[in-house]
């Protein structure tokens, strides 16, 4: 029991020292050394508990999900529609994901994405200090292995609710996830400069608006 309990203990160790330097120095500044070295462990240590590095960035990325989770709960009223609540969430999402789109594609868009919901649900186990309060929809939101899915689930609440057709629903999906995946490649050189992550944001919300807009029936 004490071997596996400080086993688990140098997981989190891990991820959070991963995390720290991915603060200060962002992903440029890991190394598998840096991040062992520093908690007295061998560099053969990282991998009896992460399959690889990006396994490991990824647990320590989830922590950097959190200003957009806060957002979308703290934006989110229950007078909202399912269409507002939809384009709401992109609006968070946007706004946090163009500012750190090397952590935001690698989570979303990397190698372990479809293990994204599981890897945040762990997480939170590991780190139940930034549990953040979650009801039924943040809950399929957040937890969602995959940004297609979830785009196509909150958007099949709203043909359910009339707002859109269900086709609608499908042909939304997939063209604003892919307009989100394009513009995040687009801006991954250039979102460090002034103004730029903030620009590119406004801008695709916007064109999410007016092509939701208009599949609109009511």
């Amino acid at each position: 029991m004490g071997e596996k309990m400080g086993e688990k203990n140098t997981k989190k160790e891990l991820i959070q020292r991963t995390y720290e330097i991915m603060q200060r120095e962002g992903l440029q500044g890991l190394s598998i050394r840096k991040i062992t070295s520093g908690l007295g462990l061998s560099s053969t240590a990282l991998y009896k508990h992460f399959a690889d590095m990006d396994q490991l960035i990824m647990y320590a990325s989830v922590r950097f999900l959190q200003d957009y989770i806060r957002c979308f709960k703290n934006t989110l009223n229950e007078n909202m529609n399912p269409l507002e609540q939809y384009l709401t969430l992109w609006n968070c999402f946007a706004r946090y994901a163009f500012a750190s789109i090397p952590i935001y594609e690698m989570l979303f868009f990397g190698k372990y994405k479809e293990n994204l919901g599981d890897t945040i649900f762990e997480y939170y186990r590991m780190f139940p200090e930034d549990v953040t309060e979650f009801d039924g929809l943040s809950d399929s939101v957040f937890f969602s292995n995959d940004l297609k899915q979830r785009d196509y689930m909150m958007l099949q609440r709203a043909a359910r609710a009339g707002e859109i057709t269900p086709e609608a629903a499908r042909i939304l999906s997939e063209m604003n996830c892919y307009l989100f995946h394009g513009m995040l490649m687009e801006h991954r050189m250039d979102y460090r400069n002034p103004g730029v992550a903030k620009e590119a944001a406004v801008k695709f919300f916007y064109m999410i608006q007016e092509i939701t807009n208009k599949y609109r029936l009511k």
